[in-house]
Formats: C-alpha cells, sequence, structure tokens
C-alpha cells in the first residue's frame, strides 16, 4: 500500500511533463521531415 502511494504521486508529477513533451515534440518532428524528403526525393517511390 505504501509502495502504491508513493507512485500515483511521482507519476502524476512526470506524467504532465511527458505527454506535453511527448505529442509536440512527434509532431513538429515528423512534419518537417517529411516535406523536406519528399521535394528532395521522388515522392511516389519515397511513399
Amino acid at each position: 500500500m505504501l509502495q502504491f502511494d508513493i507512485k500515483p504521486e511521482e507519476v502524476d508529477k512526470a506524467s504532465p511533463n511527458r505527454p506535453l513533451n511527448h505529442p509536440p515534440d512527434l509532431k513538429p518532428r515528423p512534419q518537417p521531415v517529411e516535406p523536406t524528403d519528399k521535394p528532395t526525393a521522388l515522392p511516389h517511390t519515397s511513399a
């Protein structure tokens, strides 16, 4: 019971930090990489 009580508190602090950093980090990365690679190489061949 003590372990569970301490875990939720630590996870709560890391939870808000992880989701906020994950979505923005993954979204801006794939978006700029896709358009940059497509024009450089053949879009049909790459896809």
